[in-house]
């Protein structure tokens, strides 16, 4: 429960991936029970329907979510989807915001955001996970160690 709010229900949430067919059905169990939704492109095809393209899939969760989800938040580097899916939720009306991968490259995404007013929150994976998450990321997108080199070598990512 969070000592700001009182509501044990405000600091609930779900993440849910566009790429998936079901996260369709499990946005509506989001907006009955009045969780928040965390709504990503998805990493994993979904076993039983392994093309749905990723952009479309979150966009389709985006308006499934859209004017009826207490708060969503948009999880997603790159800035044209995420304008778009964060301009669909401000014209419904819901609360939204912008998350990003603490780590990754941000300035695009933060100046859109800071241009359209939308709030921002970065995800900071950690724990044991953190490292084999990382280097499987590393493993599928090389230029994150590019990145993480060019961002330590200049001091931002130690700044934050």
């Amino acid at each position: 429960m969070s000592a700001a709010s009182g509501d044990p229900s405000l600091d609930l949430s779900c993440s849910l991936p566009g790429r998936w067919r079901r996260s369709l059905d499990d946005a509506e169990q989001a907006i009955a029970c009045g969780i928040a939704v965390r709504v990503v492109k998805g990493q994993w095809p979904d076993p039983s329907c392994p093309a749905i393209d990723l952009r479309e899939g979150f966009l389709q969760l985006i308006d499934r979510l859209a004017g009826r989800a207490r708060h969503v938040a948009a999880a997603s580097h790159d800035v044209e989807l995420a304008s778009e899916a964060l301009r669909r939720l401000k014209s419904a009306g819901t609360s939204s915001e912008l998350e990003l991968l603490y780590g990754l490259p941000e300035r695009r995404s933060l100046r859109f955001a800071q241009r359209d007013g939308a709030p921002v929150r970065f995800y900071v994976p950690y724990g044991k996970a953190y490292l084999p998450y990382c280097l499987a990321q590393a493993k599928r997108q090389p230029r994150l160690l590019l990145w993480l080199l060019r961002d330590s070598l200049s001091g931002r990512f130690f700044r934050k």
